[in-house]
Formats: C-alpha cells, structure tokens, sequence
C-alpha cells in the first residue's frame, strides 16, 4: 500500500509546488511546530479503509479502496478564499484521474468549520480504489 501512497503524492505533489510555489503541506499528520505554522497551511493525508480480491481467475489481486484527505487551515481573518481557491483546483486536476492502477473519484469539498482558538478550516475528500497484484 505504501507504493499507493508514494504514487498519489507523487501525482498532486510537484503540480501543487508548481500551481503554488511556497505551499505549505505537511503529510500525513507530520509533527509540526503549532507555535510557528504559516497563516495558511495544508495537510494532505491518505488513508486506506477496506480491501477485497478482484480478478480471481487468471490474476488474482486486491483492490484497496480510501480516501485523500487534503485540509486548509488560515488564521481567522485572512486566507479562507485563497484556500478555497486551491482546494477547488486540486479538485479539478484529481477528479476522475487515473494513474499508476489508482483511480482518483469524485471529490467532494467541505464546507469548513466554524473558527477555532483562530483557524479556519476546509477540507476535500476524494475518494479512491487502487488495483494491486
């Protein structure tokens, strides 16, 4: 599974760098220094949540089946549209991609959550299968 990992950063990683050079992004849940995050931010995590055999005849495999979490964070006051703004374009380079037998679904963004101790967060969900021998 990790190869999945590898080829879905891989895929929205260096096009983030090259949309949005200087972005923040920890992955999956990186330690971070609270006290000096930047006014905007994004974790990027990708998560597995089942797997089933497909292919039993001739080449039996597995389809791991997930979700690619990418959240924003802004300071209270500035940054929720610029992050909204980003959220939304990697919606549209990942809907319905294809690559490396993963299969990138329709995304879904998250309407946010109210401020907390001054942040603001959005998220996006784009659910995922990746076929593996």
């Amino acid at each position: 599974m990790d190869q999945v990992v590898i080829a879905i950063r891989q895929y929205i990683l260096p096009w983030l760098e090259a949309e949005y050079p200087g972005i923040a992004v920890h992955l999956d849940n990186d330690q971070k220094n609270d006290q000096d995050l930047p006014d905007l931010h994004y974790d990027l995590e990708v998560m597995f949540y089942g797997s089933a055999q497909i292919g039993m005849a001739e080449k039996p495999g597995t389809r791991y089946s997930g979700y690619i979490y990418m959240t924003a964070f802004s300071r209270q006051g500035g940054g929720i549209l610029a992050s909204m703004r980003v959220l939304q374009a990697v919606a549209e380079r990942v809907k319905y991609a294809g690559f490396d037998n993963v299969q990138l679904k329709a995304p879904a963004l998250d309407g946010g959550d109210a401020p907390y101790r001054g942040w603001h967060s959005l998220s996006l969900k784009v659910p995922f299968h990746a076929d593996m021998p």
